[in-house]
């Protein structure tokens, strides 16, 4: 009997918790007369500690075949030291959350029902995962600037606007941010600049409209793709971001201010410390130490070939406000403009 426990985020998404074991029940009865061997079992955390806790008791005693995780990628994040004390069991992603991009970048529908499809008739992948200090992530880490946006985004405002609310809050967050001496030594190469912000990317390719950081990043190529913006001062940064987020070719980085490159183990220090995040929740500060672990994960994915291009296309549609976020950024120039002649 093929056996499937679904972790339930109650608090991400604008589903409820009832409307989720609705849409699942209605799926479950479209299955075939051969799945019926399928054991069902939901389970509502009340934190990530105890979620932790019950789940290792579960997979100890009695292991599911697929962990579904229905909530956004910082719920992933939470059951990513699970999966690696246990290999053996397949992660299905529910995108319930605001961003969901580690679904969006690995080829799963956003859509709640297709998703579930890909649960119960899709096909296994093997991914990377990252180890970072104690923690893990699937998708994203990040220091400095990407960590405090993270932090400082209400979640009445994610829930409301989705990924409209971290580029709105990022504004703000952009120009109250304290510029760090980093160092990012890896097996090849140091690099020491001024700036604020570190990407370190698994699998993400996009990271939300029309924001390829890390463009040519896969999740199954052994490697880390990493970007640092530097920075000497806020009318540096807002620029540089601008040039980002509007350039015409996602493989290209213009600015003198970005730098990318891939490795499989690096170290970040700082001349202050700097918050660091990782699939979404922040979990410390710098120093830390970043490694690739290859192959770690097994992931259902849809078994035809999904479009990410398409996809892509599907989340930058949805903010269709970008002449609205040019707005702020240039409001926000003004602001420091401001500043500066105070």
């Amino acid at each position: 009997m093929k056996q499937i426990l679904f972790i339930i985020n109650p608090h991400a998404g604008q589903k409820t918790v009832e409307e989720f074991e609705q849409a699942l029940q209605r799926e479950l009865e479209k299955l075939p007369p051969g799945d019926e061997a399928i054991k069902i079992e939901n389970f509502i955390p009340e934190s990530p500690e105890q979620m932790r806790t019950i789940l290792r008791q579960k997979f100890a005693e009695n292991p599911v075949d697929i962990l579904g995780v229905v909530g956004g990628d910082g719920t992933i994040m939470e059951t990513l030291p699970l999966l690696v004390e246990f290999p053996q069991i397949k992660l299905a992603l529910i995108p319930y959350g605001t961003g969901n991009l580690l679904a969006a970048n690995l080829g799963i529908p956003k859509d709640f029902i297709a998703s579930l499809d890909t649960l119960f008739t899709g096909q296994a992948r093997r991914i990377d995962m990252a180890r970072i200090n104690d923690n893990f992530f699937a998708l994203i880490a990040g220091v400095g600037v990407v960590a405090d946006i993270m932090e400082n985004t209400p979640r009445e405002h994610k829930k409301r606007f989705g990924m409209l609310a971290y580029l709105a809050n990022g504004i703000r967050t952009v120009l109250r941010a304290k510029r760090s001496r980093v160092k990012v030594i890896t097996e090849k190469k140091t690099y020491s600049v001024k700036g604020v912000t570190v990407v370190i990317s698994n699998a993400a390719s996009f990271l939300g409209p029309c924001l390829p950081l890390t463009p040519n990043a896969e999740p199954d190529d052994g490697l880390l793709d990493v970007c640092i913006i530097k920075s000497h001062s806020n009318r540096d940064y807002l620029p540089t971001i601008l040039e980002v987020l509007f350039q015409s070719n996602a493989n290209r980085f213009l600015s003198r201010n970005v730098i990318n490159f891939r490795t499989r183990r690096m170290r970040i220090e700082s001349s202050k410390p700097m918050k660091v995040q990782a699939d979404g929740n922040v979990i410390g500060t710098t120093p830390v130490d970043i490694e690739i672990i290859r192959n770690r994960l097994q992931l259902m994915v849809p078994k035809t070939e999904f479009d990410i291009t398409a996809d892509s296309r599907q989340v930058t549609q949805e903010s269709s406000l970008i002449e609205m976020i040019k707005c702020y950024f240039s409001a926000a120039q003004s602001e420091a403009d401001s500043g500066i002649k105070k």
